[in-house]
This record gives structure tokens, C-alpha cells and sequence, in this order.
């Protein structure tokens, strides 16, 4: 199942520098190489996270199905 949560980097911010998980605010460093569609995992909290785009970083946690 899919949230309808995006978080969106301003556009002045480029993916060197990190960016908060939008469950626990960890900083979270996208690589500039890393291409959308892939999944990242927060190492604080274990959240999966699609990352959507990367300019601007766009981030979209997924919820698990029970």
C-alpha cells in the first residue's frame, strides 16, 4: 500500500546534502547516481522509502500490506 506523502526538496538543495525521513527525521544522504524508482531504508527507524525523483528529491514512504 502506497502513503500519499511526498517530501520535496527545495530546489536550491541538490542530493549531496540530506535530506529528513519523513518518519523520524533522520538525515538521509541520496546519492547523485542513485536513479529514480529505487527503494532506500532509513537505518533509524527501518522505514522504505521510493525515491521519486531526484531533482527535486522527492521521497515516498511505503507501507507494508497486512
Amino acid at each position: 500500500m502506497w502513503l500519499n506523502y511526498n517530501i520535496v526538496m527545495n530546489k536550491n538543495q541538490n542530493s549531496q546534502n540530506p535530506v529528513p525521513c519523513p518518519e523520524c527525521d533522520n538525515a538521509l544522504s541520496i546519492p547523485e547516481n542513485f536513479k529514480p524508482g529505487k527503494i532506500i531504508e532509513c537505518p533509524a527507524c527501518g522505514t522504505e522509502l521510493e525515491v521519486l525523483s531526484l531533482n527535486p528529491i522527492q521521497l515516498n514512504p511505503l507501507e507494508e500490506e497486512k
